[in-house]
């Protein structure tokens, strides 16, 4: 988190290629998910502390590719998809903060695997709308108190 949050603050200084940065983070998370499989199949369990290291590369190349012009000129300026990033973006506190109550949930588990995933977000995203203008509405009245 805190290795994110200063990247984010350095991002002027950091010279981005959607091309070369994405080959590199696509590279970081196929090593990741490689090693992780090793681990899972018994093998090169010797390896797990990489896996930890691995994040900062990923979420380097992440942020780089985040902030390439591809993503920020088309994407967020598509109507409906920037709609949807900026509106997860702004629930991220709320969202982190319902996370385990909502996955945990006995009922969520019940339902079959695609669908859940779609359930999932769907009781997120109202959730946290709903946590986020609870929270604005008391701000306000204490403000203004």
């Amino acid at each position: 988190m805190l290795f994110g949050g200063y990247l984010a603050s350095r991002t002027r200084f950091i010279n981005m290629n959607i091309i070369r940065d994405g080959l590199a983070l696509l590279l970081f998370v196929i090593l990741y998910y490689g090693i992780l499989l090793l681990i899972n199949g018994g093998y090169g369990c010797q390896f797990q502390a990489v896996t930890h290291l691995l994040m900062f590369p990923i979420i380097f190349f992440f942020l780089k590719v985040s902030f390439s012009k591809v993503i920020t000129n088309h994407l967020m300026n598509t109507r409906y998809v920037g709609a949807v990033i900026s509106l997860v973006a702004g629930l991220t506190l709320e969202i982190y903060m319902l996370q385990y109550n909502v996955y945990s949930h006995a009922l969520l588990k019940d339902i079959l695997f695609p669908l859940n995933i779609v359930i999932f977000w769907i009781i997120f995203i109202t959730l946290s709308f709903i946590l986020n203008r609870a929270s604005r509405f008391i701000t306000e009245r204490l403000i203004n108190a």
